[in-house]
């Protein structure tokens, strides 16, 4: 059974239940203005809350440019809203160079305390994470002398996994777009030796999400200006 706590966002602008146990990431980092972290303090799971500005029909890659203007009929809201999430999915992955597949489609969630379009949606994320040490191969100087060998060092990288279980509300009367993000990277799971550990995190992180999706809230709009 999860212990859940009310956590006020944007200085109180928001608010939002996560894991009791969570701490605010600011104690340890800085965070950008933007986004709200909370991290677990027994494994890398993370939860990040964000503010964008909200992604219109023609800056997304997944639908097609000035359709309208083609004679094609623009996309619906429903999705044009897919779009959207997909889209920031991308731009999640692409800003770190990663890959992603996605798990579950983004399908329409109700948020009970926020009147506004929500999606819900999972995806892996694939990453190549440097390892420490170089990986140390030996190629050959001369065909003529096979003992003087060069030591080429070369970084070694190992590739990881990470779930992102992935909230979007469209807030378009302030022109945003919300997105809430539970984090879970299985690298710490990978060489456990006790079965079903990702399985049970993944759990949690479901559970998680589905008490954040019932709690979030907007208490003050004007946090998007006017």
């Amino acid at each position: 059974m999860i212990e859940f706590r009310s956590a006020p966002l944007y200085g109180g602008a928001m608010a939002v239940d996560i894991p009791a146990n969570y701490q605010h990431a600011s104690t340890l980092r800085q965070v950008p203005d933007n986004q709200e972290v909370f991290l677990s303090p027994t494994t890398l799971t993370n939860i990040i809350i964000e503010i964008n500005e909200r992604v219109e029909q023609q800056a997304q890659p997944f639908s097609t440019p000035n359709a309208a203007q083609e004679g094609e009929p623009v996309l619906t809201t429903v999705a044009n809203d897919v779009a959207a999430s997909l889209y920031h999915l991308y731009d999640i992955c692409d800003a770190n160079g990663d890959k992603y597949e996605v798990l579950d489609p983004p399908r329409a969630v109700r948020l009970p305390k926020v009147d506004a379009p929500a999606y819900i949606s999972q995806a892996l994320i694939h990453t190549d994470t440097p390892t420490d040490g170089p990986n140390t191969t030996q190629t050959a100087i001369s065909t003529r002398e096979m003992s003087s060998l060069a030591v080429s060092q070369q970084p070694r990288t190992r590739k990881t996994t990470t779930t992102c279980h992935f909230l979007l509300v469209r807030l378009e009367p302030v022109q945003a777009d919300l997105l809430v993000q539970v984090i879970v990277p299985h690298r710490e799971f990978d060489d456990s030796a006790t079965s079903g550990e990702i399985a049970m995190e993944e759990s949690f992180a479901h559970d998680v999400m589905d008490q954040m999706t019932r709690s979030l809230e907007i208490r003050d709009y004007g946090l998007f200006g006017s």
